[in-house]
């Protein structure tokens, strides 16, 4: 009886899983404006992805000790713990006017993200693993991100309609209640067990450890974070791009809601698709299209007036989705124990490396512009990419 009870809770974090994805999504509320919000208390697009860096990189530097945190008090609280630095940058951020206070905000969300980042996709997983059904992660981890995708379309669009109507600052309280919601939704989950426990002594040891294991002794688990950082590397940039490019090319505020809720019901929409496709065509077919795709489409972005610029848009919603549904399950199969410490490794090699390119590349857009911006920022990972199909990393994951 003891067992059906713990199989019947275990199944139950599948649906929390997902409903804690949706209301995490709320974050995404500020996602049209966000960018012209800052623009307007008086930061430079340079200062805009400076705070970004710093974010990504404060997010790097706790996403290691946050995983092995949730390995060693349990993913369930670290979740709920990640979610309280969330409610409280949504109050910093109400309240904020200068870019030490924005950062301030971004510095508490990031630390939040950090310490969920993992440990919700470690817990589904080992819930899975428990049950003996972890072959089912990948086509279910898909079918979550195409939820909370569907769920962040209607949030961009509540979101630029309040914003244009209302304000932007009153998009934080919004937020900061769909967060807290999470933090509810988040006490329902079951600790699931895992396969090998940490040991008592030796923690900082013990993580450099798992990222030795993780660096040097998988080459395949190597190879999947060199490409997952560069697919990370341009899905984020771009995205601090879109709001100003929207913008150069006279694209009403009012519609940057609806244009986001586009975006991401179109990646929702792949979200459902591409974990078939991986199985289909194999991992190096994926890459190469996904890498054509994102490239092609920073250019015509670049080249094209409002009608094409909003299509070419979509083009990133493959990488973007890529990362989630192809690369997560990929880097998966590959750990064998300390689940969300791996995963923060993984994760915290993506950060580092955007965060320096976001402070490297915005002299350069404050320079040239958006436009310019993303067209070079779009050549420089097609250059990457094909250096990567050269020496056929990729192939080797099948």
């Amino acid at each position: 009886m003891e067992r059906e009870n713990r199989m019947e809770a275990l199944e139950r974090n599948s649906s929390v899983i997902r409903s804690h994805r949706i209301l995490f999504m709320a974050l995404g509320i500020a996602a049209p404006v966000i960018v012209l919000f800052l623009m307007d208390n008086g930061l430079k697009l340079s200062e805009v992805l400076l705070l970004e860096a710093l974010f990504a990189i404060t997010m790097a530097v706790f996403e290691v000790p946050s995983g092995y945190i949730a390995d060693r008090i349990g993913r369930k609280r670290t979740i709920i713990a990640g979610g309280l630095f969330m409610v409280a940058a949504q109050c910093v951020y109400f309240s904020s006017a200068v870019f030490s206070e924005f950062l301030i905000a971004e510095l508490l969300i990031a630390v939040g993200i950090a310490l969920i980042s993992g440990a919700d996709e470690a817990l589904l997983y080992d819930s899975l693993a428990e049950r003996g059904r972890k072959g089912e992660f990948a086509m279910m981890w898909g079918n979550v991100t195409s939820a909370e995708l569907l769920a962040g379309a209607g949030y961009t669009l509540l979101g630029g309609t309040v914003g244009a109507a209302y304000g932007f600052r009153v998009l934080f309280i919004i937020i900061g209640a769909g967060l807290l919601l999470m933090v509810l939704n988040a006490r329902r989950l079951t600790e699931p067990r895992r396969e090998t426990a940490l040991a008592e002594g030796g923690h900082m040891r013990e993580i450099l450890a798992v990222g030795v294991r993780c660096f040097k002794g998988n080459t395949v688990m190597l190879q999947i974070i060199i490409v997952a950082t560069l697919f990370h590397m341009l899905n984020q940039t771009s995205f601090w791009l879109h709001q100003p490019i929207f913008e150069v090319r006279k694209l009403p505020i009012e519609l940057f809601g609806i244009a986001f809720a586009i975006i991401n019901i179109f990646a929702a929409f792949l979200s459902r698709r591409l974990s078939r496709v991986r199985e289909r065509r194999g991992m190096h077919w994926c890459l190469l299209a996904g890498s054509l795709i994102a490239a092609l489409s920073g250019l015509l972005i670049a080249a094209f007036d409002t009608p094409v610029m909003l299509i070419a848009v979509l083009g990133f919603q493959v990488i973007r989705v890529m990362h989630r549904v192809v690369f997560a399950p990929a880097l998966n199969e590959q750990i064998e124990e300390y689940r969300a410490t791996v995963i923060s490794v993984a994760n915290l090699s993506k950060g580092v490396v955007y965060g320096g390119f976001s402070i490297a590349i915005g002299p350069f857009v404050d320079m040239n512009g958006p436009v310019v911006g993303i067209a070079a920022i779009s050549s420089l990972f097609l250059v990457g990419m094909m250096l990567i199909f050269v020496t056929k990393l990729g192939s080797r994951w099948e």
